[in-house]
């Protein structure tokens, strides 16, 4: 079922699947795709008695902005703020959330601003949190193979365990179970 819904900023179109007193689960797309992409992900999950809402970010779909001044853009902060609304107008207490690419990035932002929200998230792909305004690291010869975003996101994890239930990024090679945190030099370690 397509549901719309307001926020603030935006009216976001959701694809949304199974019993709504099922524990919520927020699948977020990346670019190119659209929140169908996630259309033989939702059965498994409604299977297992969970609510999922996979919503269309800002410029695909259905969603639309509310105000024709208001900038268009898709900054982490917006994504991750647009994610966050979105949460408090389906008035969730806490959700799991998934994505990639832009899906990924917004998820991520929203469980560091909100980590009590979030009770798992798993992202895939890399690169989910870029710090905009510090100067540029090293060169790429010495980045290679290091995957900044998964990091990041298992640090965020490690820095607050009591928050998230469980953490998986794909792509990245990396998967934390904050249940029972690993000391942080053998969870930021290269895996091969």
């Amino acid at each position: 079922m397509t549901l719309a819904v307001r926020t603030p900023t935006l009216e976001i179109a959701c694809e949304t699947y199974g019993d709504p007193r099922g524990f919520p689960i927020i699948l977020l797309h990346g670019f190119p795709d659209d929140a169908r992409a996630w259309g033989e992900v939702a059965p498994t999950l409604v299977a297992a008695g969970h609510r999922v809402i996979a919503p269309y970010l800002r410029g695909y779909g259905a969603t639309r902005f509310l105000d024709a001044v208001t900038p268009r853009m898709a900054q982490q902060a917006a994504i991750g703020q647009d994610l966050l609304d979105l949460i408090d107008a389906l008035a969730l207490p806490r959700v799991a959330l998934a994505g990639y690419d832009w899906g990924g990035r917004a998820a991520c932002i929203a469980a560091i601003v909100a980590p009590a929200r979030v009770r798992a998230l798993v992202t895939m792909g890399g690169y989910n949190v870029q710090n905009t305004v510090a100067p540029p690291g090293p060169g790429p010869a010495a980045l290679a193979g290091y995957d900044w975003g998964g990091r990041a996101a298992c640090i965020a994890a490690i820095l607050a365990p009591a928050r998230v239930c469980a953490l998986v990024t794909i792509g990245g090679y990396n998967v934390q179970n904050t249940e029972t945190p690993a000391p942080p030099d053998s969870a930021v370690a290269e895996r091969s």
